[in-house]
């Protein structure tokens, strides 16, 4: 999980909002096109002002600081994977 504590999480979570209905295209950077999880994140911080990097494990290696699951807030990254490896990631919207 991922805090970004110069960005307000209503606003990461309404960047990420604009994007609901968008269809799902495993790699998908566009909008127009589709975007994958990754595509989300990126497009969505990158809207609020917060570079990251593309892909999930990339923003994982280079981003991630473990929090405890207890002190999750809207706008946090959430990554998931199985064993040791890290392919998918989205955004707390909270209410759990």
């Amino acid at each position: 999980m991922r805090s970004y504590p110069n960005a307000t999480s209503n606003s990461i979570v309404d960047k990420a909002s604009n994007y609901l209905g968008v269809r799902y295209r495993w790699g998908g950077t566009d909008a127009g096109y589709g975007l994958d999880c990754s595509g989300l994140v990126y497009n969505a911080l990158n809207d609020a002002g917060i570079p990251v990097p593309r892909t999930s494990a990339q923003g994982y290696r280079d981003m991630s600081k473990a929090i405890k699951e207890s002190s999750v807030k809207p706008g946090d990254l959430v990554f998931f994977g199985y064993g040791n490896t890290v392919d998918h990631v989205g955004i707390y919207a909270g209410n759990g």
